[in-house]
């Protein structure tokens, strides 16, 4: 199989994953278990709007959750749930399946 295969493949089979924002969501809140919406924008580099589309789409696959913060009637704690954590970790696992299988060799260009 090409590497362009692969990858399309990998892409392919978790189209909430493939995407990279929520890519790099994910993988945060892997580190953090949970941290605050205005953290994870400012250190992921997000506008609010931009978050929280991407934050619903992985709220509706049931990979995060959000709640209101008891003390700050504004800000929302977000927290990886352990579908989410099982969703990041198989689509980790898919990506060091297809890094590690053995490069295709180029054809020399004549």
């Amino acid at each position: 199989m090409q590497p362009e295969d692969k990858l399309r493949r990998f892409l392919e089979a978790d189209d909430l994953l493939s995407d990279r924002v929520r890519f790099a969501v994910m993988v945060y809140l892997s580190i953090r278990g949970r941290t605050r919406f205005k953290a994870l924008e400012e250190r992921l580099c997000l506008t609010p709007g931009n978050l929280s589309s991407h934050l619903e789409k992985l709220e509706s696959a049931g990979y995060v959750k959000t709640r209101r913060l008891m003390f700050d009637a504004r800000g929302r704690l977000v927290i990886i749930t352990p579908i989410g954590l099982a969703a990041l970790a198989e689509s980790l696992s898919r990506l060091k399946d297809i890094l590690a299988e053995e490069p295709r060799r180029e054809e020399e260009v004549s």
